[in-house]
């Protein structure tokens, strides 16, 4: 009854950027506001009304897409998107195709341990300063321009399979689980159970996808006529051949010196030059946009140092471009809590699927990249320990408050017990014991448990129970094993929470 009811007056859906936490909107108003959005793509040309009989010949093409929009910080974002998609036959050996074209290219895709190889190789003690721009291209999915897409995997195919292309086939293979293409890859042992594919039924696939997307809004058909969505099962290889085109292209420049390095994780960038001249080039090129690509960057978040010290974002880390070290980056606390990033369901043994989770939680971050002794420091990856146990704790802490089950309290103590002791280790292998001991991180893992487990205690009593002084026994445990040497170090990073981790948790 009571979900008929807010079903009826408001319209209920997850935002950009607030996790799993439900946004209610009065239904009026997010007409109103979707209404606004649909006839401003009109009138901009991203889509184009079709008679009926235009439109039946394009569904017979390709299905029609379904739309939706998510709520942003200013305005809202379409996802255009069709049921299955990613199921069907011949968009998985187009998309293995695609990337195999990728692949052919030199392109990769960036990683954690991709970056850190190439922290690695950043030059140390060498050169005074390195200079930094980071730069991201606005909607870069939505602004490809259709045609040229097309062309460039013409023109990419042509390159690596000859001018015949067209007439030639395909071997779609299993390699690690995934399909790839044979004749795009280097030599490898693969299954026997491969499908030979013609290549222009691929191109086919591929333009229909481009070229043919539908959407229906209130029994009118529209084509989308300008980039392609997020959601596509072929957009992310497409963009990113797109995108890779363009840097051959337009940005060659800079990369023909040996100390610069130029870095692109999709639609972002970072440049690295010890050349400030080098550098204000960059951000000049990048600022003019390109126009024949369609692509532009968004100022609001343009970010480097070249008149002052400033940390840089790139690819969800902040960046200390004076001594080069790489710091795990939690923000969305401070506009979400933490329980909006963890989905419960009513799982057999929540216990066993908790332990699964804080594990997995602590491994998105905390990496060869944060962790690296080549140029993070123990201070700065105690700092990175220190920010991924709070994660971990608040994530433990709203799982908890959402099962509101009654675990005994030794079950608790032994699961923080063993997600300290996960971080810890996993820190120890990754630094191979630089500088920091196993005792010495437990006892910054456990810690974060305890002061995030202790805020706010009064209101959550009823389903932390004795936990919070238990943890206190834990740390001080821990505590007469640290260093007298390495004490005050650690106690300065784990003093007090980081204000992210104390907003609604």
């Amino acid at each position: 009854m009571t979900k008929r009811l807010i079903a009826s007056q408001f319209y209920v859906t997850e935002g950009q950027g607030s996790h799993h936490k439900l946004l209610y909107f009065p239904k009026k108003g997010w007409q109103s506001k979707t209404d606004s959005a649909f006839n401003f793509m009109v009138s901009k040309g991203t889509l184009q009304p079709l008679s009926e009989p235009e439109a039946e010949k394009l569904a017979a093409l390709r299905r029609t897409a379904t739309l939706r929009w998510l709520p942003k910080t200013i305005g809202l974002r379409p996802v255009i998107s069709i049921k299955n998609d990613k199921l069907e036959v011949d968009i998985i050996h187009s998309k293995s195709y695609l990337r195999g074209l990728l692949q052919k290219t030199g392109h990769t895709y960036m990683n954690a341990q991709r970056l850190n190889q190439i922290w690695k190789r950043l030059p140390k003690n060498k050169i005074e300063k390195l200079y930094m721009v980071s730069v991201d291209i606005h909607d870069a999915y939505g602004s490809m321009i259709q045609d040229k897409v097309l062309q460039i995997v013409q023109e990419t195919s042509e390159m690596y399979l000859g001018e015949d292309f067209m007439l030639k086939s395909v071997h779609i293979d299993y390699w690690r689980k995934t399909r790839v293409c044979r004749e795009l890859q280097n030599d490898r042992s693969y299954s026997n159970n491969c499908q030979t594919r013609k290549v222009s039924d691929l191109m086919t696939t591929i333009q229909r996808a481009i070229k043919c997307q539908t959407i229906k809004r209130k029994k009118r058909t529209f084509l989308v006529t300008k980039g392609m969505s997020q959601a596509m099962p072929l957009s992310a290889a497409l963009c990113n051949l797109y995108i890779a085109h363009m840097d051959r292209a337009r940005l060659a420049e800079f990369s023909a010196e040996p100390c610069d390095t130029m870095i692109r994780a999709v639609d972002d960038y970072l440049y690295i030059t010890p050349d400030k001249a080098r550098a204000k080039r960059f951000l000049d090129v990048m600022s003019t946009g390109f126009q024949d690509y369609g692509m532009y960057i968004n100022p609001n978040k343009t970010q480097h140092n070249l008149e002052t010290t400033s940390e840089i974002n790139f690819f969800g880390y902040l960046i200390d471009p004076d001594s080069q070290e790489v710091y795990v980056k939690y923000s969305q606390g401070e506009n979400a809590p933490y329980r909006n990033s963890v989905t419960f369901s009513n799982w057999a043994d929540p216990l066993a699927v908790m332990k699964d989770k804080l594990k997995r939680i602590a491994a998105f971050k905390l990496n060869s990249l944060t962790t690296d002794p080549e140029y993070m420091s123990v201070e700065g990856a105690m700092w990175n320990v220190f920010q991924t146990a709070c994660v971990v704790a608040c994530s433990f802490k709203a799982m908890l408050g959402s099962w509101r089950s009654s675990f005994d309290l030794s079950t608790l103590s032994d699961l923080v017990h063993d997600s300290a002791d996960n971080i810890a280790k996993k820190v120890y292998r990754l630094r191979n014991s630089n500088g920091m001991r196993l005792h010495e991180t437990r006892w910054v893992a456990v810690r974060a448990y305890r002061l995030c487990l202790s805020h706010g205690a009064a209101d959550d009593s009823n389903f932390l129970g004795d936990l919070v002084p238990a943890l206190e026994c834990m740390e001080e445990h821990y505590r007469s094993t640290v260093r007298p040497t390495r004490f005050r170090l650690f106690w300065n990073i784990t003093e007090s929470l980081p204000p992210q981790f104390t907003q609604g948790h």
